[in-house]
């Protein structure tokens, strides 16, 4: 059996990445396409890896993740919350 890395993306406006953790955790617009191969990123693993990913955002960006809860830039204070109102 052969195991598979699986790149983790995440979502909103400029392409930036950084490593964590995780893998390449890289942002893309809200209207791309996942690419093959990349899946999104998890609440939980936005909780584990939020000092890194407020490295790359913009300040007015908010990041939503596949399944709930969202990231906000620093103009926003850099808030995670478990719901993407």
């Amino acid at each position: 059996m052969v195991e598979v890395s699986l790149d983790i993306l995440i979502i909103p406006a400029n392409l930036m990445s950084v490593q964590t953790n995780l893998g390449e955790v890289t942002i893309i617009g809200k209207d791309d396409p996942v690419p093959e191969g990349w899946r999104t990123l998890n609440f939980d693993e936005g909780v584990e890896t939020v000092d890194r990913l407020s490295t790359i955002l913009d300040a007015w960006a908010i990041v939503r993740f596949g399944d709930h809860g969202k990231l906000d830039g620093s103009g926003y204070g850099n808030k995670l919350t478990n719901e993407a109102g």
